[in-house]
């Protein structure tokens, strides 16, 4: 039990760190928004989402198809942020 404790320890630890990098990551997009709304660019960027995508089957990780996974959804909620903004910027 000693181990579980010890790994689990390990994951609170990143976990911690994940959350402050995905926090300060979503606040960074409500500054693209931001730029998109002055600009009027729209919020989804096919080009940028696939690079995203790319890089990450390039780093060759172990749990690649995984890490994509968890960065889709990561853009979906970075394009909510983003289309908040731009509704702000309407009303």
């Amino acid at each position: 039990m000693k181990e579980l404790e010890s790994l689990r320890g390990k994951i609170n630890k990143l976990d911690r760190q994940i959350m402050r990098l995905l926090d300060e990551r979503f606040r960074v997009c409500r500054e693209i928004g931001r730029l998109k709304a002055a600009s009027s660019s729209p919020v989804l960027d096919e080009g940028r989402e696939k690079a995203i995508l790319e890089k990450i089957s390039a780093a060759n990780l172990k749990y690649s198809r995984e890490i994509a996974g968890v960065y889709r959804r990561i853009m979906e909620e970075s394009r909510g942020i983003q289309q908040r903004v731009l509704n702000e910027e309407d009303n």
